[in-house]
């Protein structure tokens, strides 16, 4: 969070000169297109975070954290319990999982686009709020998931393995995970 809102600062000022033309044309015009220029400004100054099935997990684990942070929660689109869109003064979260075919996980999605990077593992399901982020470690069961394969006894002695030398919290791993699913995104 803390990189994201001054990354949308910077890209706003890159925006906003990029449009000048825009802005100086509805300066010449009458009073009535200030609520045209107020809308576009309000568009530029969104930026986009894009997750993968984030709606469904990410965005709803943060969102009072959201609120908190960055202040008045000014949009959103549910799709039954799935923030589809969340939208701040700042910033506007969308999961790319509505905007690709149905069926394609993490590890297609990365194939098509020929990207090498590969998911590590995550307690889903152990992990719903932020209290569980100061444990020092959890057990091969937390990784247990309704949805799919639960890890084997080589992933999770690989999670353990990685984590002694890399790691004091879950809070770190939650770091590298995390940037693991940032950087296929960043080479696209």
């Amino acid at each position: 969070m803390q990189h994201l809102e001054p990354i949308a600062d910077a890209a706003f000022e890159i925006l906003k000169e990029k449009f000048q033309y825009v802005f100086d044309q509805l300066e010449r015009e009458n009073k009535q297109h200030q609520v045209v220029k107020g809308r576009f400004v309000s568009y530029l100054q969104e930026h986009i975070v894009i997750g993968f099935n984030s709606s469904s997990y990410d965005i709803p684990l943060v969102k009072a954290l959201l609120e908190y942070l960055l202040g008045e929660i000014k949009f959103v689109i549910l799709k039954g319990k799935n923030f589809t869109c969340l939208t701040t003064a700042k910033l506007k979260f969308l999961d790319i999982k509505n905007y690709i075919a149905p069926g394609f996980d993490y590890a297609k999605f990365n194939r098509a686009y020929e990207v090498e990077q590969q998911k590590f593992y995550w307690p889903y399901e152990w992990f719903q709020n932020f209290h569980s982020w100061t444990s020092r470690r959890c057990h091969h069961k937390a990784f247990y998931s309704s949805l799919k394969e639960n890890i084997s006894q080589e992933a999770y002695a690989l999670f353990k393995r990685f984590g002694k030398k890399n790691w004091t919290s879950m809070r770190d791993h939650l770091e590298y995970y995390n940037n693991l699913d940032v950087e296929p995104f960043c080479k696209l």
